[in-house]
């Protein structure tokens, strides 16, 4: 008896890629507790020491650890479109660091430092976190875009 992802298949001359081998290969690093996702795309498997250390840094001031959140390095991932990743992860909110919403396959303007929604998830893009790391003026430009999107009083 043939199924019906072999009839659908079979309309196809490449591989068909089923979403539950997603969650087999992606193994989340932390509890993932509050569904924040942050994502970035470097060369690097992983972030260098001082980005890292910026990263916690950042979390900590939005009064999360690593272990709260999941990185999403966009490089060194199959899944690379929003539906993907939201099937996936289910986020609650995306923070994007050096990406643009097209690199998610998302056809919206989005402004950097500025947060908007997108199938009810907020989402927030900013500079990569080497850039941030270099400038305090972007450091303060997120900060307060943090602020906004996880509606911390100043």
């Amino acid at each position: 008896m043939i199924e019906n992802h072999q009839i659908v298949a079979s309309l196809y001359k490449k591989e068909l890629i089923e979403v539950k081998e997603w969650l087999q290969g992606d193994q989340l690093e932390g509890a993932y507790t509050n569904k924040i996702l942050i994502i970035y795309d470097t060369d690097q498997y992983e972030l260098e020491e001082s980005q890292r250390k910026l990263l916690e840094n950042i979390l900590k001031a939005i009064g999360l650890q690593i272990s709260d959140i999941q990185r999403l390095n966009l490089q060194h991932q199959e899944m690379q479109q929003f539906w993907q990743i939201n099937r996936v992860y289910q986020p609650q909110k995306i923070i994007g660091f050096g990406i643009s919403p097209r690199s998610l396959g998302l056809v919206v303007r989005a402004i950097k430092y500025r947060t908007f929604s997108f199938q009810e998830i907020p989402i927030l893009f900013s500079d990569t976190l080497a850039m941030i790391e270099k400038e305090v003026s972007l450091k303060k430009k997120l900060w307060v875009a943090l602020q906004q999107m996880f509606e911390i009083k100043k």
